[in-house]
């Protein structure tokens, strides 16, 4: 990928931290597409928390809604320049960075005590927390900078979610981006341009042995696991647009995702491994004209667009049994969340409070 590509990437990878980053456990159906028409029909009506930001310029707050309930709860003290919010797996706390000058990351109790807890001490530049499986720690992006304080690059971290001393896990002059922790812990997926152009890599924590996945001249980024751990879904751009791809944990040759519109961006797996939540469009960019949520079949073929509105539809995510997929939208004027119902098909505004969205999680049960 040519250097005046990065930016592009690293807007793509911004825009699409909003969504959450795929590590808290889900409760997997195994049953196949196939078996009912939609799966949504035979489970039991989900009980849903969001959180949420929103506000204006750096002026911002972090929100609670119970799905149903009549307003939101403010969870923070003071309007500031939140960003990059995610649930822990048990539910009880977010992790998110505000931006000071300077970037720091913190946890915030969910339960109403609205405690703050430091995880990074030093002040710096921080990006993509991720929560391990467990709960117990963070995966996060740091930007280094030479001893001279000119050229810099992205490291990957992981620090006790407690707070504490950072171990570092990858050392080189490169962009090493978006960590992912795979289901069962052990590892981390990342997008690195350290063969030149950008690839998907995963990283064992206790080793810190390395394997390539991808091998191409289009940079691959937003490495996603499937919900069982063995495969990981990714976004190749190329000069004509972008694809998603699936590619073994181990390696092997990677599989297209078809789906025949110039751009594909965010996109994240059902909680069965059987579908995925594609943002899609007409541009080459994720911030250029119309975008679309799409679902698209693992194994190929069948294709939906759930959003069909001339509007910017972005950042899928799924609610934990799947019955239910989250996006935000500008369709109304300013940018809200909203939830399309799988079953009856019908979108609701979410978080209609007359402020802008800028990121949001939805909590794992």
């Amino acid at each position: 990928m040519r250097i005046s590509s990065v930016p592009i990437l690293l807007g793509f990878l911004l825009s699409a931290c909003s969504s959450d980053n795929g590590t808290n456990p889900v409760q997997v159906d195994r049953r196949q597409i196939g078996e009912v028409d939609n799966p949504a029909e035979a489970a039991a009506p989900e009980s849903l928390r969001v959180a949420f930001i929103a506000g204006r310029g750096q002026r911002r707050d972090i929100y609670l809604r119970d799905h149903g309930g009549a307003a939101s709860v403010t969870l923070t003290q003071e309007s500031l320049n939140y960003s990059m919010l995610s649930w822990s797996p048990d539910g009880t706390q977010l992790v998110y960075v505000l931006d000071q000058s300077e970037d720091r990351i913190f946890t915030l109790e969910a339960d109403g005590a609205r405690l703050e807890r430091l995880v990074t001490q030093e002040p710096g530049s921080y990006f993509f927390p991720a929560w391990s499986p467990d709960g117990q720690f963070l995966a996060y992006n740091q930007i280094l900078t030479g001893e001279d304080g000119t050229g810099f690059n992205y490291e990957v971290f992981v620090v006790s979610a407690a707070g504490g001393d950072p171990e570092r896990l990858t050392e080189n002059p490169a962009l090493d981006l978006d960590p992912q922790w795979s289901p069962d812990g052990a590892s981390l997926a990342f997008a690195s341009d350290r063969d030149g152009d950008f690839e998907v890599y995963v990283i064992n924590i206790r080793s810190k042995q390395t394997l390539q996945l991808t091998r191409n001249e289009a940079g691959d980024a937003g490495p996603q696991w499937s919900p069982d751990g063995e495969e990981i879904a990714y976004t190749s751009f190329g000069d004509g647009g972008s694809d998603i791809f699936v590619v073994d944990r181990d390696g092997g040759v990677p599989q297209r995702i078809d789906l025949e519109l110039p751009g594909k961006w965010t996109l994240r797996w059902s909680p069965d491994g059987s579908r995925l939540a594609v943002m899609a469009g007409q541009g080459d960019r994720p911030d250029q004209g119309d975008t679309e949520i799409y679902l698209v079949d693992r194994q190929g073929g069948r294709q939906e667009n759930i959003t069909l509105n001339p509007a910017r539809d972005a950042n899928p995510q799924w609610s934990p049994q799947g019955q239910s997929l989250f996006f935000m939208s500008d369709r109304d004027g300013d940018t809200d969340l909203y939830r399309y119902d799988l079953q009856s098909k019908t979108t609701t505004n979410v978080s209609d409070n007359g402020d802008e969205v800028s990121e949001y999680s939805i909590a794992p049960f």
